[in-house]
C-alpha cells in the first residue's frame, strides 16, 4: 500500500512538473527549515529514495527529466544552504544525481558538486571504480556515448576541462537545462 501511494504521489509530481517550472523557492524554504542533523539525513534519504525507487525505473525520458533535475537542484541547495558539512562521506546521492541524468548541460552544471564530494572523500572515492572513473564515464556516455574504461590517463585532462567551463549559478543553469528539455 505504501509503495502504491508513493507511485501515485510521484505521478502527480511528474504531471505537475512536466508542464511547469521547478519550485526552487519552495525547495529553498524546505531545505532552510532543516535544522538538525537527523532532519538533514532524512532529507538526503528522501531524495535517494526518489532516485532509487522511482527515477531508475522510469522509461519515459520526460518524466525522468522531471525528477532528475529537481533532485540535482535540491542537492545543490543542500550544499548552498547547509554547506559541505551537510554532506557525509557515505552519501551516494550526488553520484546518483549525475549518473542518472542524461542531459549534458545539467551534468556540466552539477560537476562542482561532484568535486565537493570528492574533497570530503568517502564512498565517492571507490563508487564504480577509483574516483573519477564512474563520474567521468557518466559524462562521456551522455555527451558522446563513449566509454572511458581503461583510459585513466585521460582523466586529469578531462577533469581540467570540466573545471575550466565557465559557470554562472548552478541552480539557474540546472533550471535552464530543465526549461530547454521541456521546449524540446
Amino acid at each position: 500500500m505504501k509503495k502504491n501511494s508513493l507511485h501515485l504521489l510521484v505521478c502527480c509530481f511528474l504531471t505537475n512538473f512536466s508542464f511547469s517550472q521547478i519550485p526552487i523557492d519552495d525547495y529553498r524554504a524546505e531545505i532552510q527549515d532543516l535544522k538538525s542533523e537527523s532532519q538533514l539525513k532524512n532529507y538526503w534519504n528522501k531524495l535517494e529514495k526518489i532516485d532509487q525507487d522511482i527515477l531508475v525505473n522510469i522509461t519515459n525520458l520526460k518524466a525522468a527529466d522531471s525528477l532528475s533535475i529537481p533532485n540535482m537542484i535540491r542537492t545543490s541547495l543542500l550544499f548552498d544552504i547547509h554547506g559541505i558539512d551537510a554532506y557525509k562521506p557515505n552519501n551516494v546521492l550526488p553520484i546518483f544525481n549525475l549518473s542518472h541524468n542524461y542531459i549534458e548541460q545539467s551534468q556540466i552544471a552539477f560537476w562542482p558538486i561532484i568535486e565537493k564530494c570528492a574533497s570530503v572523500g568517502g564512498v565517492i572515492q571507490s563508487f564504480g571504480g577509483k574516483y573519477p572513473a564512474y563520474q567521468l564515464e557518466s559524462v562521456s556516455l551522455t555527451f558522446y556515448n563513449y566509454s572511458l574504461i581503461n583510459q585513466e590517463l585521460k582523466y586529469p585532462n578531462l577533469i581540467d576541462k570540466l573545471r575550466k567551463i565557465e559557470r554562472n549559478n548552478m541552480i539557474d543553469d540546472l533550471s535552464k537545462s530543465y526549461q530547454y528539455q521541456n521546449k524540446l
